[in-house]
């Protein structure tokens, strides 16, 4: 569903260091073809959302669906997860052991094991949401190129 009021603000950026390319790369999970290159982070964040902006605009004027920015869907907190018979018996086990539900073994695992996953890293979309009106710190650490040090306070 289409919602004229989404901007390339509401969407998740990632930037990240390209080895390969000696630059910053920018990625937007929901438009998984676009990317773009920076010396530093702050331009290739600025760089892509300039891009989505764009795409957005032509995606209107054609009449192709948007897709919705992940941030504003709504998910009911259930999936199914298929796993080899010996996993499942191994979770089964452990989650008698610690006297718990082998839905609360998985779901404190899929946690932990994503807060390991993203320590030091930075999730831009609360950075890009205040893109277009940066104020007061933010704005210093974005002129010094320290952005990073910004998301992660």
């Amino acid at each position: 569903m289409a919602n004229d009021a989404w901007t390339q603000t509401h969407y998740t950026y990632r930037v990240a260091w390209s080895v390969e390319d000696g630059e910053h790369v920018a990625t937007v999970a929901e438009f998984p073809s676009l990317s773009w290159l920076a010396p530093t982070p702050v331009e290739a964040l600025a760089g892509l959302a300039d891009v989505v902006r764009d795409v957005l605009a032509d995606l209107a004027v054609s009449g192709e669906p948007v897709p919705g920015p992940l941030s504003e869907r709504t998910y009911s907190g259930r999936f199914v997860v298929r796993v080899p018979a010996e996993v499942h018996r191994r979770l089964v086990r452990e989650a008698a052991e610690q006297h718990v539900s082998l839905n609360r073994l998985v779901s404190d695992r899929l946690c932990s094991r994503l807060t390991v996953a993203v320590r030091g890293v930075c999730d831009l979309t609360a950075v890009v949401r205040r893109w277009e009106n940066p104020t007061g710190r933010l704005l210093k650490l974005i002129r010094s190129g320290k952005l990073l040090v910004a998301v992660r306070q």
